[in-house]
């Protein structure tokens, strides 16, 4: 993996995540951070964008992630690590309402840009979900649903605020 790991962020403990996803989901794929945000990585069960952002709203009410700082993306990379999740997993960037305009799933504009650039740009057009590639740290751009061609199905992590 070529992760880089120099992670230092305020952690505290999982029990200031909402209580119904500490309650029913493994606590060892949730972290927090600055006790501000809870993320929860769901690296067991793949969904499209759509459905994960449907998951992360009815279990907790929270959106997908939006990394926000460079410290944030790295440590959502660590946790799949951990978890040994080693496929992209979606997380809360994409550009469905406006073409090439890529927004946080809050609507907010980018604060962070870790795109990868050295990806194929045939079809961009069509790849309007963003998920974090644990083998590089960058984030790439994917169909958000399946077609007779590609399987949009993906890990994802979830972000709660506390």
């Amino acid at each position: 993996m070529i992760v880089n790991h120099f992670l230092s962020p305020a952690l505290s403990q999982i029990s200031s995540c909402p209580s119904d996803v500490v309650a029913n989901f493994d606590s060892d794929n949730l972290k927090t951070y600055k006790n501000k945000f809870c993320y929860m990585l769901v690296g067991n069960q793949e969904l499209d964008y759509k459905d994960a952002e449907t998951f992360c709203a009815n279990n907790g009410g929270g959106t997908l992630f939006m990394p926000r700082t460079a410290t944030q993306n790295s440590l959502i990379l660590n946790l799949m690590d951990d978890a040994g999740v080693d496929r992209p997993a979606w997380i809360g960037i994409s550009d469905r309402e406006t073409e090439g305009d890529f927004v946080y799933a809050d609507g907010s504009e980018l604060e962070l840009n870790a795109f990868n650039v050295f990806v194929n740009p045939i079809f961009a057009y069509v790849q309007d979900c963003v998920a974090l590639d644990p083998s590089t740290g960058l984030w790439n751009k994917y169909r958000c649903a399946n077609t007779f061609l590609s399987n949009a199905r993906r890990p994802f992590v979830c972000q709660y605020s506390i």
